[in-house]
């Protein structure tokens, strides 16, 4: 009776295992780089609602810093550029101008959102495209 060469099955099932463990592995820091950016931008949109409490018209130095956050974070350089901020009234939630925030008068209740679109990449694995958002609630503080 003849024994089956087995030569090389090892080597085989190796393979196998090094490439489910190469698409976990470059999954997992896809994941984890969709949610250090959703963490950057949440936080960067904070600080925004707090300059723009304290300082209604600078508007171009919220948008700065929210932009800055994004790109500071370690796994998210490059996509603070994609950041689109918007401003809301808070209690209609309809989109409201930097000049009508500038002229808003004390104690005015204000929402500052962005988004950011983002898809991650990995081997094997297809992500699908998502909009990354983020809304903080701002009230002017600056009495004129």
């Amino acid at each position: 009776m003849r024994v089956p060469d087995e030569r090389g099955q090892g080597s085989v099932e190796m393979l196998f295992v090094i490439m489910i463990t190469a698409m976990l592995l470059f999954a997992g820091f896809e994941l984890g780089q969709g949610v250090l950016l959703k963490h950057a931008l949440d936080v960067g949109t904070e600080k925004a609602a707090r300059i723009l409490s304290i300082n209604p018209a600078d508007y171009a130095t919220a948008v700065q810093t929210i932009r800055t956050e994004v790109d500071a974070n370690i796994l998210g350089g490059g996509y603070g550029d994609q950041v689109t901020v918007r401003l809301y009234d808070a209690a209609t939630l309809g989109e409201i101008t930097a000049a009508q925030l500038a002229g808003a008068p004390f104690g005015y209740r204000f929402l500052v959102g962005a988004e950011l679109p983002w898809q991650g990449r990995a081997p094997f694995v297809n992500f699908s495209a998502r909009t990354l958002t983020a809304a903080h609630q701002g009230i002017v503080e600056r009495i004129p």
